[in-house]
């Protein structure tokens, strides 16, 4: 109910994922039927993958203080990522043809 109230749950959102600064998994909530369940282990390895990732691109980043990955785009989904100040990062997945949750991630 709690995510009701946000904008962007209107649009076909299929995951939500929270990581704590060293890249651990502390909330895993799935709105869509259908989703195909993932074990906890290969979930917790894909939270730290994409953490991993999200800190190479923060480094490499061209621009001073750069956010690392705030979206990816495929054919079939859109995964939108924001960073909190005190380094949470909220993963948001949802369908491909989604194109409002830019910006509204950082509003959870």
């Amino acid at each position: 109910i709690f995510f009701r109230s946000f904008p962007w749950y209107q649009m076909p959102v299929y995951l939500l994922w929270m990581l704590n600064k060293t890249g651990g998994l502390i909330f895993d909530k799935e709105f869509a039927p259908g989703v195909p369940n993932l074990s906890t282990n290969t979930t917790l390895k894909l939270a730290s993958i994409f953490h991993a990732q999200h800190a190479i691109a923060q480094q490499l980043s061209p621009i001073s203080g750069g956010g690392g990955i705030e979206c990816i785009e495929a054919d079939q989904f859109k995964l939108f990522s924001y960073e909190t100040p005190t380094a949470i990062k909220f993963m948001l997945i949802t369908d491909g043809q989604t194109s409002n949750a830019d910006g509204r991630v950082d509003r959870l």
